[in-house]
């Protein structure tokens, strides 16, 4: 409960706006994909409905590049470290 307690007061007592100049460099490459995903589902369907034609209609070799390079992209914005299972801490 002492751990508890100490979390809470850091959550909530301790916590400095200057705390976000250390999170944001370290993630940005996440924030980005966020704010895309974000400016894409606001996006007005007329607009949407475009770009889902356009790759409907290219060749087949060009939307599997495309799809490989979205794969890639996710994959290169993943972490390095290995996250272990959160339950194997208890």
């Amino acid at each position: 409960m002492a751990s508890v307690g100490a979390m809470l007061k850091q959550i909530f007592g301790s916590f400095s706006p200057g705390s976000y100049m250390t999170v944001v460099p370290a993630y940005i490459n996440a924030f980005l994909l966020i704010a895309a995903g974000y400016a894409i589902h606001f996006l007005p369907e007329k607009i949407k409905e475009s770009y889902r034609g356009l790759f409907i209609r290219i060749p087949l070799a060009a939307q599997m590049a495309v799809v490989m390079a979205v794969a890639i992209l996710l994959f290169q914005m993943r972490g390095t470290d290995v996250i272990p299972f959160i339950y194997f801490r208890f």
